[in-house]
């Protein structure tokens, strides 16, 4: 009985180790697999420059004009989301908030991001369920960028870059020549295949733990 108890001791143990060590290396891809791009273009993001410390009275606009997709008609009705480029100069200690806001017309959604909760060089989704693809294609929208309380030498960051699919951003009521580094994207319901990937995740786990116990006791024996 003891030692029935010490192999499932051991099992168990094991199948938290193997557990943890698989959510390292694959949570993310399970977290992102809930975002898809809308467009298979190439994007360049290497010749990029940050916009500056985006504090206080900071404001960037950029126009959005999405005119084709890759995706198939019965997604162009998912909410609406962007992927945003991110620095935090090297994860130094930021504060304050700064915010997104999505404009059709005279509609708009705001979202607000703490500043302290970025990593440097770091894809920021952030999703307008208020609106879909379909509500974004083929009209013109503006995508602004602006700082809510953020203090110099504390703020974070995004980053320009010359975009083919992207029109110049804006700031203070002039064109630039480089756009926001962003990538369009859609939220898809992928929460049943999130849930079968954690699961997946688990019994590999306990297989994985099964296989080195045995081993093991196989090796005293």
């Amino acid at each position: 009985m003891k030692r029935h108890r010490s192999l499932l001791g051991q099992w168990l143990a094991m199948s938290l180790l193997y557990g943890c060590a698989l959510l390292v290396l694959y949570h993310e891809t399970i977290v992102d697999y809930k975002y898809q791009p809308t467009s298979l273009e190439v994007h360049n993001w290497s010749d990029r420059q940050p916009t500056g410390e985006i504090v206080a009275g900071f404001v960037l606009e950029q126009p959005l004009a999405l005119r084709r997709t890759d995706l198939p008609r019965r997604e162009r009705g998912q909410p609406f989301c962007i992927r945003l480029l991110i620095s935090n100069y090297l994860d130094r200690r930021n504060e304050g908030e700064f915010s997104l806001t999505l404009s059709i017309r005279d509609r708009s959604q705001m979202r607000v991001v703490n500043a302290a909760n970025m990593r440097d060089n770091v894809w920021l989704p952030v999703c307008f369920n208020e609106f879909s693809l379909n509500d974004l294609l083929g009209q013109p929208a503006t995508l602004t960028l602006a700082g809510v309380d953020g203090k110099p030498g504390r703020s974070v960051t995004a980053w320009l870059s010359p975009q083919t699919h992207l029109a110049g951003a804006r700031r203070d009521g002039v064109e630039l020549d480089r756009s926001l580094v962003l990538v369009p994207h859609i939220h898809t319901g992928a929460q049943a295949f999130q849930r079968n990937a954690y699961t997946l995740l688990a019994l590999a786990a306990m297989a994985m733990a099964l296989l080195t116990v045995a081993a093991y006791r196989r090796g005293r024996s």
